[in-house]
This record gives C-alpha cells, structure tokens and sequence, in this order.
C-alpha cells in the first residue's frame, strides 16, 4: 500500500540517522512506482544527512529521470536531500 509506505518513510525521517539501519530500505523506495513514496524517501535520507551519503548515486538517478517529469516540489525535495547529504550545492544536479 503506497500510503503506508509513504508513512514508513516520513517516520524513518523523523527518526533521523539513528534510522540509518533502514537506509538501504529507503533507497529502494526511490524506485517505488508511487511518486510520493519516492520523495517520501528522499526526503527521510536527507533528513538522516551524511550517514546516507550512499544513498547519493540513487538521488541524483531519480533527479535525472525527474527532469520533466516531476513537480517543482519534488525537484526541490531532491536538491534539499541531496544538499542536505552531502553539504554540497555543486552536487544538487544543477
């Protein structure tokens, strides 16, 4: 159920990186087929900062297939995950 999954992911975040055990679940909810679920999860890693520095690569994939996809929101959810990750603006896929 995607709401549900969407729930998992916003209460991972909330958690913080004591969630880090569940990052590479979190990863693998970026290719959820739920856009929601997929920024949900987004946004739980960047809220657990560079403790998911490996979830990077996954990030910047789902910021590319975004591209003309997505809303602004969800663009924005990216970028502030993967700044929030890495510390970098140079790698928020400018």
């Amino acid at each position: 159920d995607p709401v549900v999954r969407e729930h998992v992911a916003d209460a991972l975040g909330g958690i913080g990186p004591a969630a880090k055990t569940a990052i590479p679940a979190l990863i693998d909810a970026l290719h959820d087929t739920e856009p929601r679920v997929q920024m949900a999860a987004a946004t739980a890693l960047g809220r657990m900062g560079t403790v998911a520095r490996v979830a990077l690569p996954a990030l910047k994939a789902l910021q590319s297939q975004l591209v003309g996809d997505a809303s602004w929101a969800d663009k924005e959810a990216l970028k502030k995950a993967v700044w929030a990750i890495s510390g970098s603006e140079q790698d928020q896929g400018r």
